[in-house]
């Protein structure tokens, strides 16, 4: 199966995921990005932080990006 990473991206922060994981194809890479983008997001709201411009850059293994997924945003 091929490996996936999900680096978040904003206007402030960069994490880059060093593990990684295995899935399907990158359908499923974009799918558990979204999936991962909604529960971030609650968690951020929760905490009273903005999800405004955070966005997860879906990269496949040779480092090609297969999409993007943003998150969704915090309501004011």
């Amino acid at each position: 199966m091929p490996r996936y990473y999900f680096h978040i991206r904003s206007s402030d922060h960069h994490y880059d995921d060093p593990e990684g994981s295995d899935l399907m194809d990158d359908e499923a890479a974009i799918c558990e990005a979204r999936v991962s983008a909604r529960e971030l997001s609650a968690d951020r709201i929760r905490q009273g932080l903005s999800t405004d411009e955070t966005a997860f850059e879906v990269q496949d293994a040779k480092g090609a990006v297969v999409g993007t997924v943003l998150f969704p945003r915090t309501l004011a």
